[in-house]
């Protein structure tokens, strides 16, 4: 109950205050001459250089902070300061003959792999070529089969039982 009192107080003497303040007295209200005489005060005036000198101080401060930490995230990502990618100022090569020398080094490597490998490819293509022989060849009993039926379906009633008189049914059924 005593913080309620509190508060009801504080605020009638704060709306006491504000109205009185509004009074005027000569061609300005009081509010008016409190204001000047703060802001022209000779208390004031050291106060506010302070104030500003701190302004600036905490300005040029951060600015100078962020500054050194974007130099330093910079040159932390210059390609150059990457591991791997620093160059001490002279440049190792390989000599041609060197690049070449390892070139048929590892043809010859190659050579010898597919040299030993050499009976597993040939039988691999063996293989293969079995596979397609045999599919090759019930490919054309199919079609044998197929043209078959065919024949078998257009055959005319009183023509001997034939569909055409050439004689290729004979053929057609021959396996």
């Amino acid at each position: 109950m005593g913080d309620l009192f509190f508060f009801v107080r504080v605020m009638v003497i704060t709306i006491v205050v504000v109205l009185l303040m509004q009074i005027r007295w000569g061609n300005t209200t009081i509010e008016n001459h409190a204001m000047n005489f703060i802001s022209s005060s000779s208390v004031v005036k050291p106060i506010d250089d302070v104030a500003s000198g701190t302004v600036r101080f905490i300005r040029n401060s951060w600015s100078a902070f962020i500054k050194g930490i974007n130099t330093n995230f910079s040159n932390a990502l210059r390609r150059e300061n990457q591991p791997g990618q620093r160059h001490s100022g002279f440049n190792l090569q390989r000599s041609e003959q060197y690049v070449r020398e390892q070139a048929v080094k590892t043809r010859d490597v190659a050579n010898d792999m597919v040299r030993e490998h050499q009976p597993e490819i040939q039988e691999a293509k063996n293989t293969a070529t079995n596979y397609y022989e045999k599919f090759k060849k019930k490919a054309a009993a199919a079609s044998k089969n197929i043209r078959g039926q065919f024949v078998d379906e257009t055959i005319v009633p009183g023509d001997a039982h034939r569909a055409s008189s050439t004689g290729d049914d004979d053929a057609l059924n021959e396996e």
